[in-house]
């Protein structure tokens, strides 16, 4: 049975994940003209991020069944920062600036990841039904 409640609040929490992500990238990608990029390019990070996050997450919470809250967290934030830089790879963007910031998107979305699956550990890691 699919319980929408707590998948719309799994979605939440990822968002929020996601967007904490993206005001660290912001100030990063202002650090320097080498780093500029449109404005696009934070909404659909955002946007994407979410829900390339939530599926990564859900894979890995449920079919894959990872119960660690640090595990669940490095395997979605890695999941997100490969498929949005792969994207940014496939619209142009130059392949060390790509790999710069895979690694960077990673750690940007691994930060608070790890802090907010550790809050709501029983939320992003619930037990098995009937357990």
């Amino acid at each position: 049975m699919i319980n929408y409640r707590q998948n719309l609040k799994q979605l939440l929490l990822v968002i929020l994940v996601i967007c904490l992500g993206t005001i660290i990238d912001f100030f990063v990608h202002k650090s320097s003209p080498r780093f500029a990029v449109p404005f696009e390019y934070f909404p659909n990070k955002i946007i994407y991020g979410s829900l390339w996050a939530f599926v990564f997450l859900k894979f890995f919470s449920g079919g894959v069944r990872v119960k660690k809250h640090g595990w669940l967290a490095l395997w979605t934030s890695l999941g997100a920062a490969v498929v949005l830089q792969t994207k940014y790879f496939l619209q142009g963007y130059n392949l060390s600036f790509v790999f710069l910031f895979m690694f960077l998107h990673f750690v940007m979305f691994l930060i608070p990841a790890y802090f907010i699956f550790k809050k709501f550990s029983d939320l992003v890691a619930p037990p098995p039904v009937g357990k």
